[in-house]
């Protein structure tokens, strides 16, 4: 998996459709937060999918202690 300020990247088992909905949970804390599917990426012979998932408010809302200079609202903690 792959994070920043703006979404994420995941693997899923299924492909999910562009622009649909998708809440994303973080085991740790059980926050929230809302986003969309905006690219998918067929691996293992379609058995498996690279999904970029956008937030529709960036922020920190993977609580890294020191976010990249590149994450532009690195002062905020979004949830």
């Amino acid at each position: 998996m792959v994070v920043n300020a703006h979404g994420c990247a995941v693997i899923l088992p299924q492909l999910l459709k562009h622009q649909m909905p998708v809440i994303v949970e973080l085991v740790s804390n059980g926050a929230s937060k809302e986003g969309r599917v905006v690219l998918a990426i067929p691996l293992l012979e379609n058995f498996s999918w690279l999904l970029g998932v956008e937030f529709d408010s960036p922020g920190n809302f993977w609580e890294v202690d020191h976010p990249p200079a590149d994450w532009p609202v690195c002062g905020t903690l979004a949830k």
